[in-house]
């Protein structure tokens, strides 16, 4: 596919709408290189359940809405999952697990030490909408600064930055 790696899970028309549990394994060395929008394992859900998964050594290159898990999360659980590797947005709004987070969404038991760069970018979530809630979540605070890149949800969201060394520890999931 000239380079371009994975081709992520739902699009904007064609939405991921079931259940993934990953049974507590993992995805290793995720290669995603696409200037597009709606980038992730998964690129756009609704009413989606993503559950233990852990995305391991991810490279993720997109446009807009991009992450290691989810690129565009709409009224959607993910529980139990993780991200480690680099995740890159070339225009905005991206994080370490989900790009957007929005509606009723929540995210529960997740962390993310991947880094991230570019605009709108967040180490756990890049944008946080609607009623859409984070709790029990953590991201590497010495690998991406906010663990939230834009907060518009009128929800309060429990996620705490942990360092690198704090996170290998391994006490903080326990």
């Amino acid at each position: 596919n000239s380079g371009a790696g994975w081709n992520p899970i739902g699009n904007y028309t064609n939405k991921f709408k079931g259940t993934f549990d990953g049974l507590a394994n993992t995805i290793s060395d995720l290669y995603i290189d696409r200037n597009v929008y709606f980038i992730g394992l998964f690129g756009h859900t609704d009413g989606a359940n993503i559950k233990n998964i852990g995305v391991l050594d991810a490279t993720i290159t997109g446009k807009a809405y991009v992450a290691g898990l989810v690129g565009y999360n709409l009224n959607s659980s993910i529980s139990n999952t993780y991200v480690i590797g680099e995740i890159s947005i070339s225009y905005n709004i991206g994080g370490g697990i989900v790009g957007e987070n929005a509606g009723t969404s929540t995210i529960t038991d997740s962390y993310s030490t991947a880094e991230v760069t570019g605009n709108s970018k967040g180490g756990l979530i890049g944008l946080q909408r609607d009623t859409s809630t984070i709790s029990n979540s953590f991201w590497d605070s010495d690998r991406t600064t906010a663990g939230i890149g834009t907060q518009n949800s009128t929800k309060t969201s429990t996620i705490t930055g942990k360092t690198s060394k704090a996170l290998s520890y391994g006490k903080t999931f326990k």
